[in-house]
């Protein structure tokens, strides 16, 4: 059988993947960045990939139909979004 979904439900899941793929650009935008300069910050750039292996993980475990857990999701992401922004560029 599958699940019964209302449009709210699509729409508030579809703003946590959004705020998801923005933070998965930044970390992108970071590496690129670090893997360009002529001396490049190894231990940095796996800590980056390492975001990326534990935001996909978070995506992963977040279904459409569960409320709360894609609202702390969309509440997690927005704190992960200016964290990044001050830890990947100070």
């Amino acid at each position: 059988m599958s699940e019964i979904y209302t449009n709210e439900q699509v729409l508030n899941f579809e703003v946590a993947c959004e705020l998801c793929n923005t933070r998965i650009a930044q970390c992108s935008a970071r590496i690129g960045e670090e893997e360009a300069k002529a001396v490049p910050d190894v231990a940095l750039i796996e800590q980056v990939r390492q975001d990326l292996f534990a935001i996909s993980l978070e995506r992963n475990a977040v279904r459409l139909t569960d409320d709360a857990a894609v609202a702390a999701w969309i509440e997690h992401s927005q704190v992960e979004l200016e964290r990044q922004k001050a830890r990947y560029w100070g």
